[in-house]
């Protein structure tokens, strides 16, 4: 098959898209509707590396299909953990009182609608095989580096006004990390997306101009 046609690529990006409208929109039915969905998109994990080892194990796959299938397991493993963290956004989706989501900062909202957006350019540059748009998106994710810390300090400031806040706080403190690990493993298909491209292998480069600048919280 090819990338485009694989069987995860519709559930894992509609999954993580939502998640973020069920915490956005405190909708407990559409967040129970992507913890149920979970098992579904395992199963389909699976039988893509199932298929994947098979093709392997072929003596009549050529070392170009070999490259091929190889990486392709890779993302499957990346369809896990996007669907994991949505997972997890969910769960916290379906059980944070509604009553807080209007004291939210705008920066968190902006994060999270950032991964669904980044999944979906990740998978269309992995079918189009498409390195420059596969690159855009490892640029993108990195980008969102400071979005993450300002989010992370606005919900800090916003615990230290009511003590009562503290427990949902802590959820939405996890989902920052879990949209972070949303856009690492976007990077991840990109990365695996220019190598099918280019058959190069490229890093993210942890040492960018963004990484020191500094950031007001206003």
């Amino acid at each position: 098959r090819s990338p485009g046609s694989m069987p995860g690529r519709p559930p894992v990006s509609a999954a993580t898209a939502e998640a973020v409208v069920a915490l956005r929109r405190h909708n407990p039915l559409r967040a129970s509707t992507v913890i149920a969905g979970h098992n579904e998109l395992e199963e389909r994990r699976l039988r893509i590396e199932r298929d994947c080892l098979a093709l392997l194990a072929s003596t009549r796959t050529l070392a170009g299909e070999r490259r091929l299938v190889a990486g392709l397991m890779h993302i499957a493993r990346d369809f896990t953990r996007i669907g994991e963290n949505a997972v997890d956004i969910a769960a916290v989706a379906r059980d944070l009182p509604a009553a807080i989501r209007a004291q939210l900062p705008e920066r968190l909202w902006q994060l999270c609608d950032e991964a669904p957006a980044l999944v979906v350019c990740a998978l269309d540059s992995l079918s189009a095989r498409d390195a420059v748009g596969a690159r855009t998106v490892c640029e993108r994710a990195q980008s969102m580096h400071h979005l993450r810390v300002l989010s992370e300090a606005a919900l800090f400031i916003l615990a230290n006004t009511s003590a009562d806040l503290l427990p949902s706080i802590f959820r939405l403190s996890s989902v920052v990390r879990n949209v972070e690990r949303i856009l690492e493993s976007a990077s991840e298909i990109a990365l695996q997306a220019i190598y099918l491209t280019t058959g190069r292998v490229e890093r993210v480069d942890p040492d960018r101009e963004w990484a020191s600048r500094r950031f007001s919280l206003n």
